[in-house]
């Protein structure tokens, strides 16, 4: 587990996050969630209320179906589907027709883990208590963009992210999992409601298959200068001298090439 505790210390450091990276693990038997060192929910909550004890606590958080509400246990894994009279209760809340409700939570619309597990663990990964299988990351959108940045580093690709509204825990856990690739999102109300999300933060969910990809790109841009925080250069100023050299000696031949066609 030092490896995992290894990685969280680097990914505080390198994108000088606010609240601790966290790992999810997901279990079949319940038993497991018993071997590793966790609170137990004191009373029936939200996912993302757990997610706020480990992030900003540091607190290793074990849970099984009868600890969340709905629509959380499901998104998570530890149920295959909510009663539908829940879902219009949510409706009523959130759509002017309230059976909207059981179109917003068919799984075409709203991700989720397939309800195969009993138990789940959130820690954060500098307590190298769980082997994650994923990662969850609070961040400002600069310091979201710089994850973006270190995960294209290497191998280019166009990474997509959705928002369903509310319970968007969807959009990044649920995504993430079926996907199996990183999966960003707005957090809805109910996470800064219930999970104290603030209102600068955006939410990532990463396969650990990334982690490595993202970091080694993390580093190669600090190289280049693309670091965190973010200086401001002003608007009013003089860009030239403020790019890179190689921005700079293709801007000049640039605007070289455009006086010589006058």
């Amino acid at each position: 587990m030092s490896e995992w505790r290894d990685i969280g210390l680097q990914l505080e450091r390198t994108l000088r996050l606010r609240t601790f990276p966290v790992g999810l693990k997901l279990l079949k038997d319940t038993e497991d969630m018993d071997k590793i060192k966790h609170r137990k929910p004191a009373a029936v909550t939200t996912l993302c209320q757990l997610i706020a004890q480990s992030r900003t606590l540091g607190w290793t958080v074990g849970f099984t179906i009868g600890d969340l509400i709905p629509a959380c246990g499901m998104v998570v894994g530890l149920r295959d589907s909510v009663p539908e009279s829940f879902s219009l209760a949510v409706g009523e809340v959130w759509f002017k027709d309230k059976e909207v409700a059981l179109r917003k939570y068919a799984p075409e619309n709203w991700p989720r883990i397939p309800g195969h597990f009993n138990a789940a663990v959130l820690s954060p990964l500098t307590s190298g208590r769980i082997e994650p299988d994923m990662i969850i990351l609070f961040g400002t959108p600069a310091q979201m963009m710089r994850v973006i940045n270190g995960l294209q580093w290497e191998n280019y690709e166009k990474l997509e992210f959705s928002s369903c509204g509310e319970s968007s825990c969807s959009d990044s856990i649920g995504r993430c999992y079926t996907t199996g690739k990183p999966a960003m999102t707005v957090p809805c109300f109910g996470e800064r409601r219930y999970g104290h999300v603030q209102e600068e933060e955006l939410i990532m969910a990463l396969p650990p298959g990334y982690i490595d990809t993202l970091l080694k790109g993390l580093e190669a841009l600090d190289k280049t200068g693309i670091r965190y925080p973010i200086p401001f250069y002003g608007a009013q100023a003089d860009l030239i001298s403020g790019f890179p050299p190689n921005y700079q000696e293709e801007i000049k031949n640039d605007q070289e090439a455009i006086r010589n066609l006058k």
